[in-house]
């Protein structure tokens, strides 16, 4: 089985993430580690800005395990997102609650 090295390339809006959790960027295969670096260190010099590159791992891993990889951080960032949308819904009510009896004039 031969390796290849990985590396993702953040677009447009350097590391950030889909509304549906898939990340904003394009991976890339390389045959060698010194090829998959210099491509890396090519890219834009900070995670905010649209072009910013970095290796996937900093190992050899086969073309599965890289989609193994993607597929846990999918899933982590989906989790997140969620997690985030519970807690504004909780919140947004807490609110609307709090000011329906403040109007209701018993505060």
């Amino acid at each position: 089985m031969t390796r290849t090295y990985y590396a993702i390339s953040w677009e447009p809006y350097g590391v950030a993430s889909n509304p549906d959790g898939s990340p904003c960027g394009t991976v890339l295969g390389f045959e060698t580690m010194a090829e998959r670096d210099a491509w890396v260190t090519e890219g834009a010099a900070y995670r905010h800005e649209s072009g910013f590159r970095e290796s996937i791992l900093r190992s050899a891993i086969t073309a599965e395990q890289a989609r193994e990889a993607l597929q846990a951080t999918q899933e982590l960032k989906m989790a997140e997102a969620q997690h985030a949308a519970w807690e504004d819904g909780v919140i947004s009510q807490a609110l609307r609650d709090a000011e329906t009896i403040r109007q209701k004039g018993q505060v």
